[in-house]
């Protein structure tokens, strides 16, 4: 469960990361996509 948790935690830092940053605006979304099926994977590994 831990695991998990940290895996999330992780995940909304990254994209709230990327979403701040004005320059990599358009790539923001697909970097959340990528962030989102990741975490999904790792919760379904775990």
């Amino acid at each position: 469960m831990k695991k998990i948790m940290i895996a999330l935690v992780l995940g909304c830092f990254l994209t709230g990361c990327t979403a701040t940053n004005p320059p990599e605006a358009p790539q923001a979304k697909g970097g959340w996509q990528i962030m989102n099926t990741s975490v999904n994977d790792i919760t379904k590994g775990y």
